[in-house]
């Protein structure tokens, strides 16, 4: 019961904010907005869900937002028509982005487990790293990106309002992410082992 009404404090503080804001402007509540807050919030959402099992096992993993910015980083330099860029076709630059963290993923893991290290110091050690990286790759500047492929995966979606999707791609792959999750974590033997080892 206490943790209820702890939850629907939280709840009454949220909603009084949300109401002052509507107060202040009457767009909050408008199509585009909640469609924003939707798309951005689904990334965010996402992470966490990936998180979620790194955390039910007892783990951390402070390096995840330097992961994701060193993916971007290198999904611009193997994608992008500047002149120090390769070029590449987002067919091959994404895949080779994804396909390098999650080789640099599995050698944190490694470095926990098999030399016996905190995830703590392990990861903190890689947010610091990777952010470095992808400031190095990109050599402290911006890299831009002109293939238009991602746009309609960031920006598309359906039930649209005024040109813009108030269900986005981003939401729609949060929601899938969230349900094979939650299947795995719940109707599944791999499920039971990550809450036996948490």
């Amino acid at each position: 019961m206490a943790h209820l009404r702890r939850e629907l404090g939280m709840f009454v503080v949220l909603a009084l904010m949300c109401a002052g804001i509507f107060l202040s402007n009457n767009q909050f509540f408008g199509p585009d907005n909640i469609g924003n807050l939707l798309r951005d919030s689904s990334m965010l959402g996402t992470f966490a869900v990936g998180m979620a099992f790194v955390i039910i096992t007892g783990g951390i993993d402070l390096s995840v937002g330097s992961l994701v910015g060193l993916t971007g980083v290198l999904i611009a330099k193997f994608g992008s028509s500047d002149s120090n860029c390769y070029h590449w076709p987002m067919t091959v630059a994404i895949p080779l982005a994804v396909i390098i963290v999650l080789i640099i993923g599995l050698i944190q893991g490694l470095i926990i487990t098999q030399l016996d290290l905190q995830p703590f110091i392990v990861t903190l050690a890689g947010l610091l790293i990777f952010r470095g990286l992808a400031q190095t790759i990109c050599e402290g500047g911006n890299l831009s990106l002109s293939d238009t492929t991602l746009k309609p995966m960031a920006n598309g979606g359906f039930v649209m309002v005024h040109n813009s999707a108030l269900i986005s791609w981003p939401l729609v792959i949060f929601i899938a992410t969230l349900i094979v999750a939650g299947y795995a974590l719940h109707l599944t033997v791999f499920g039971r082992y990550i809450y036996a080892i948490g």
